[in-house]
């Protein structure tokens, strides 16, 4: 989202509503399972009404810490922290229709030198080592193609229904209406 103003938020409303229907025809048929979009974060999957994962959607050709405005009090990351720390067991996304920069893949897969510069990073930010230990251990970052989910969104109603061919209503534009 290098772009700002209304192209750059209509993309990345566009890339969330694409994930979360994804993530609703890829899940489990289970009826305990609620997908709440803006809820938390982005997405938020409950089961039983109790909150199980929590994802935050971007749309960056290459993620960067700085992406990520850490020093906001209502960052995603501070948010993150405040989820652990009442519910320990929430699995949690970071998700990027783009690549995820070497500094942060590389101190989420386990390298101590990028995890030693990341903490240095987050600690500026007023981030504990409590906090970034449960950060690392807790969110998983993921990277994301828009064209493969799109396709996968677009071919799984068709295994999955009978008669649907789903590209159709995609290709549905409003008409324009006269007064």
């Amino acid at each position: 989202m290098s772009e700002r103003g209304a192209p750059s938020a209509y993309r990345g409303y566009r890339l969330q509503s694409l994930y979360v229907l994804w993530r609703v025809l890829t899940s489990e048929s289970d009826p305990t399972l609620t997908f709440q979009p803006e809820g938390l974060e982005d997405l938020d999957i409950l089961r039983n009404e109790q909150l199980e994962e929590a994802i935050q959607v971007k749309s960056f050709e290459n993620l960067v810490l700085s992406n990520i405005s850490t020093g906001e009090p209502n960052s995603f990351f501070h948010r993150a922290v405040d989820l652990l720390n009442s519910s320990p067991t929430i699995q949690i996304h970071l998700v990027n229709f783009g690549s995820i920069g070497e500094e942060m893949r590389l101190a989420w897969a386990g390298d101590e030198e990028y995890r030693a510069r990341i903490s240095k990073k987050l600690s500026e930010k007023g981030f504990d080592e409590d906090d970034t230990r449960g950060l690392y251990r807790s969110i998983d970052i993921v990277a994301l193609s828009e064209g493969e989910i799109e396709s996968e969104v677009l071919e799984l109603p068709q295994e999955q229904m009978t008669g649907i061919y789903p590209i159709r209503s995609l290709e549905v534009r409003p008409k324009s209406s006269r007064f």
